[in-house]
């Protein structure tokens, strides 16, 4: 995962001080150049999870009336994508902010759970009659949902490239 692109040592002497008296000792100073290999994290990580979120986004050609089948993908989705955030922890450095790839992941988990009020709506529409809106909205969703989730990852990836 990473490249060793520097390796640079320096020998010298430095003073400390025990009991106001300077004493001379070794010194080595040691500096390390390495640049990571990213795309083993595009096909391993990033890849797949775009690929689980889109699958969520089958609910919007589901037929509006079924209510019941669109919550279970909805939430084996959102489920699905919580185990695979463990699984990436497991295999990330630990680092105390918040990187790229955890901002992508957070998104994720939150355009999927999205689709839990929007087919709740779209069931509260069927039960007052409103098929038309309500598929309407399906297909809006179809592309709405993609085109957000497209600009989102893209902020993303640009506040991390060009802002931290």
């Amino acid at each position: 995962e990473w490249d060793l692109e520097h390796l640079d040592m320096k020998a010298g002497e430095t003073f400390y001080r025990h009991s106001g008296v300077k004493h001379p000792i070794s010194q080595i100073e040691l500096t390390i150049t390495m640049k990571r290999q990213s795309a083993h994290v595009v096909w391993d990580i990033i890849c797949p999870l775009l690929i689980l979120v889109s699958m969520v986004w089958s609910i919007f050609w589901m037929d509006v009336e079924s209510l019941a089948d669109r919550l279970n993908i909805s939430f084996i989705g959102i489920l699905t994508i919580v185990a695979y955030q463990f699984l990436i922890i497991d295999n990330m450095p630990r680092i105390s902010y918040l990187t790229f790839t955890d901002a992508l992941l957070l998104f994720s988990f939150i355009i999927m759970s999205l689709t839990i009020p929007q087919s709740l709506y779209i069931h509260s529409l069927v039960r007052r009659g409103k098929q038309n809106k309500a598929q309407q909205i399906d297909r809006m969703s179809r592309w709405a949902f993609p085109v957000f989730y497209a600009v989102m990852a893209i902020g993303n990836y640009v506040f991390y490239l060009y802002l931290t």
